[in-house]
């Protein structure tokens, strides 16, 4: 998938992809990594790898911002990092707990398919964790570079 949105950037005119910039963050990975001088396996899932001076980016939700920042090394949490908001309500529960009207005033100022917002309710902004907490709790793992704002959202339904 990440190859095809490079290649697709590459595909516009007056966008240009550095390559060395581009972040993979896959969901759930598995590393051989030396912690404590034992050589593991370490089994992320919905975690990102947060090595000193590591590239790293944390997704906030559809309506809320992201963050691309620099991993801390912090040996105690096996150089690791969240990958994201993490959801507070799970998609049963967001579906009933928000309306089309509640996704149209969470995702204001964002672009999406206003048609779909009826469907978008199990993911709607409220959904997930409040990234301004989520981190200042990881702080001590993760230099914060950029915040990342969203303009567009695309959610295949």
């Amino acid at each position: 998938m990440l190859r095809a949105c490079v290649a697709a950037l590459r595909g516009i005119a007056s966008c240009g992809v550095d390559e060395a910039s581009v972040i993979d963050a896959p969901h759930n990975t598995v590393d051989a990594e030396t912690h404590g001088g034992r050589a593991l396996l370490v089994h992320r899932k919905g975690a990102n790898a947060a090595h000193a001076d590591g590239a790293v980016i944390i997704a906030g939700s559809a309506g809320t911002f992201s963050v691309l920042g620099t991993g801390r090394g912090c040996a105690d949490a096996l150089r690791s990092c969240s990958h994201g908001a993490g959801r507070r309500l799970s998609r049963g529960e967001g579906g009933r707990a928000f309306s089309a009207r509640d996704v149209g005033r969470q995702l204001r100022g964002v672009v999406y398919d206003k048609r779909l917002a009826a469907k978008l309710t199990p993911e709607a902004p409220g959904v997930y964790r409040d990234m301004r907490r989520v981190m200042e709790a990881q702080r001590g793992l993760v230099r914060v570079r950029e915040r990342l704002t969203p303009v567009v959202s695309f959610k295949g339904v």
